[in-house]
């Protein structure tokens, strides 16, 4: 911090010496032109001539000529305001802003103008500005994304967020210049700046991303973002800019990880449909199941009623009743004739020829 508090106060001073030197020098050319004013004129093609005028009028037309107004221009426009540094002989000796009337010596200065409102970078650039497709067919004024691999597993996962995957991400810059002398000395432009600070969240934003899951880094962004913050501050604390902020603008996974994770989300829909669809077939089958058997066990309970009722209403034996209605059941289609029985039909058979007996029996008895 002092170091940078020094550089500033010795630019304040070298702006103080710049006007100084040129009020100085002025005054010196204003002395020579008084003292040749009071010699003889000459005759120059015919012309009386009187040096201290000559000189007096030279030195009026080139600071005339070397005043200039800093205003936005071209690309500056953007920024509105600007900082003006003269540079003399290709070293900055002045500067001031925002805009303003600078005294650029003639022939042998220049005015340099720097934006003087606060400047938003995006690296790698614009997004409309970066190319997503095939590496080998960049258009002309696009630029390739940049591209971190994360940490992570190499296999297969049910998440697309813990494998090991290579991220595009973009970073953004927000930064404006406090002392254009000290930054046209020690950066000189706004693009080297943007290559240096390019590089370094680029480098550092490399590292976090390495050690991190895809996961990881989405729950960890803030604190990514603070520590690119805090370097980049650090690292351009004397170049004469003061540092706003730096952040990750939001990761864009490549086209193969986007596929992953739609395939991950369209079979994770595909099996809870699966499992909702059998859990809705087995409740179906249960209720199914339950009606039968209610319906069957209705049937049973109303025959065996009815059978109980049947024997001790005729006074004989259940088993007689269930044998007569064995036959009646057999016997229950007029069209049927014949009769084709397997061993357990035998048993019917004789099991209704015991039961008239039975009837018989107990009739004759009666």
């Amino acid at each position: 911090m002092r170091e940078n508090e020094t550089k500033e106060s010795v630019a304040k001073k070298v702006n103080v010496l710049f006007l100084a030197t040129a009020t100085i020098i002025n005054i010196l050319i204003v002395a020579v032109a008084w003292f040749l004013w009071q010699e003889e004129t000459t005759k120059i093609l015919g012309q009386e001539w009187n040096w201290g005028w000559a000189i007096i009028f030279a030195l009026i037309l080139y600071n005339i000529f070397s005043l200039k107004i800093a205003k936005a221009t071209n690309d500056m426009t953007r920024y509105g305001t600007v900082w003006g540094v003269v540079e003399v002989f290709g070293r900055p000796v002045y500067g001031k802003g925002p805009g303003g009337l600078f005294y650029v010596p003639l022939g042998i200065a220049n005015l340099i103008l720097f934006p003087y409102t606060t400047i938003e970078d995006q690296y790698p650039d614009d997004p409309e500005k970066v190319w997503k497709g095939e590496q080998d067919k960049i258009p002309v004024g696009m630029v390739p994304p940049i591209r971190l691999t994360s940490s992570g597993s190499e296999k297969e996962t049910k998440d697309p967020l813990e494998r090991r995957l290579t991220l595009e991400i973009s970073f953004v810059n927000r930064w404006r210049i406090t002392n254009p002398i000290l930054f046209r000395k020690t950066i000189g432009t706004i693009d080297e700046f943007g290559r240096q600070i390019k590089d370094i969240v680029i480098r550092t934003g490399g590292q976090e991303i390495a050690q991190k899951k895809p996961k990881e880094v989405l729950e960890e962004w803030e604190k990514i973002d603070e520590k690119l913050k805090k370097i980049v501050k650090e690292t351009s604390e004397g170049w004469g800019v003061e540092t706003q902020n730096v952040f990750m603008a939001e990761f864009d996974p490549s086209k193969r990880v986007n596929t992953a994770m739609a395939d991950a989300t369209e079979a994770l829909y595909l099996r809870k449909k699966k499992e909702t669809d059998a859990l809705a077939q087995k409740f179906a089958d249960e209720q199914k199941g339950a009606g039968e058997g209610a319906a069957e066990k209705a049937i049973l309970d109303g025959r065996t009623a009815g059978f109980e009722k049947m024997a001790k209403k005729l006074k004989i034996k259940s088993e007689l009743v269930l044998n007569a209605e064995t036959a009646r059941a057999i016997t229950s289609n007029p069209g049927q004739k014949t009769i084709i029985v397997g061993p357990q039909g035998f048993a019917d058979i004789v099991g209704i020829t015991t039961a008239i007996g039975e009837n018989l029996k107990t009739k004759s008895e009666v």
